[in-house]
């Protein structure tokens, strides 16, 4: 499945800056984000490890856990995938072990 919303890209020729000014677009603008995919709130957070009730508390400009940020980051750039984070999240169920509240 291929990821259904739209990012500036971050790996291209750009300048640092540049760079920098898009990352703190993609973390400051969630709901904008969220509104440019097919996903429900709940299928677009659970790829990051974030509930539903969590995803939106942050969309309204609550600060993101930095590991959250990370993997925003890590997926705009291209290292990750979306259907990797999702198998990601389902070998951590799996395991049964225990999860912080978010």
């Amino acid at each position: 499945m291929q990821s259904t919303h739209q990012r500036p890209p971050l790996s291209d020729s750009i300048n640092d800056a540049e760079r920098v000014h898009r990352v703190r677009h993609l973390l400051t603008h969630l709901r904008e984000l969220l509104q440019q995919t097919t996903e429900t709130q709940s299928g677009f957070w659970r790829k990051y490890g974030v509930k539903q009730s969590g995803g939106s508390r942050y969309e309204q400009e609550r600060l993101l856990p930095r590991p959250v940020q990370i993997l925003l980051v890590l997926e705009a750039l291209g290292h990750v995938t979306e259907e990797q984070l999702l198998e990601a999240v389902e070998l951590i169920e799996k395991t049964g072990l225990p999860q912080p509240l978010r």
